[in-house]
């Protein structure tokens, strides 16, 4: 098991105490859902528990992340600088944004990245639908998904494991259920807003090879300079 637990949350026991070596992992939420804020959690959870990290970012420069990170308390300067955390920003001069149609082949032919204990992609929706509308009806939709998926659980067979994030809106339906049907852990956030009141919860749809009892739903909150806290019960 790859260890994130962190004394400040109990994130890590009610998901099974660890996330299983040579895993695919999947997280689902719409925009501002909360799954790259889980994602972090997720990240700097393993760096404190001496895993290596890959991350790569569709939306955050470095500049960005390690400001996100401090925000919620989680710094990953030492990280970085000791090589245990490799970011890699698909925007990576602040304020340029550059293309996208070719990063997703670009990323499945990056060595470097791929030797490291768990490799993250946030959003890969994202990555999928630049390169999609680039190639427009020029190859069958689904191929260049296979080949990544194909790659992906090459690396499981290794001890990696891959964490991926998705946005419904990006991907078509066919597209989306490779992923699903091909992930050990799918994982869904979901984000009410009942008057003033916003409610976020993380919903375990699958959780293959857990050491332990895994939650069905672990509610949680996002506070400045605190990070994710699990809530005891939702608010209904």
């Amino acid at each position: 098991m790859y260890r994130f637990t962190l004394e400040r949350d109990e994130l890590a026991d009610r998901l099974g105490g660890g996330l299983p070596e040579g895993s695919l992992i999947v997280i689902e939420g719409e925009y501002g859902a909360g799954k790259s804020i889980l994602l972090q959690r997720f990240l700097y959870g393993l760096l404190k528990n001496d895993v290596s990290v890959t991350l790569v970012s569709t939306e955050l420069t470095t500049l960005h992340f390690i400001e996100q990170m401090y925000s919620l308390d989680y710094p990953v300067e030492e990280s970085i600088l000791e090589h245990k955390l490799l970011f890699l920003p698909v925007y990576p001069v602040l304020g340029f944004r550059g293309r996208k149609d070719d990063m997703l082949e670009r990323l499945l032919a990056a060595k470097k990245m791929y030797s490291f204990d768990v490799i993250a992609i946030d959003a890969f929706s994202s990555l999928l639908k630049s390169y999609l509308k680039a190639v427009g009806d020029r190859v069958d939709s689904t191929s260049k998904l296979e080949e990544a998926l194909y790659m992906f659980k090459l690396l499981n067979a290794r001890g990696r494991t891959i964490i991926l994030t998705l946005e419904p809106a990006d991907l078509q339906e066919e597209m989306a259920s490779m992923l699903k049907a091909a992930a050990d852990i799918y994982l869904q956030v979901r984000l009410e807003v009942v008057g003033n009141n916003v409610s976020r919860s993380l919903l375990v749809k699958r959780f293959g090879r857990a050491e332990k009892t895994v939650g069905d739903v672990v509610p949680f909150r996002v506070e400045p300079k605190v990070g994710l806290v699990v809530e005891i019960k939702s608010v209904s």
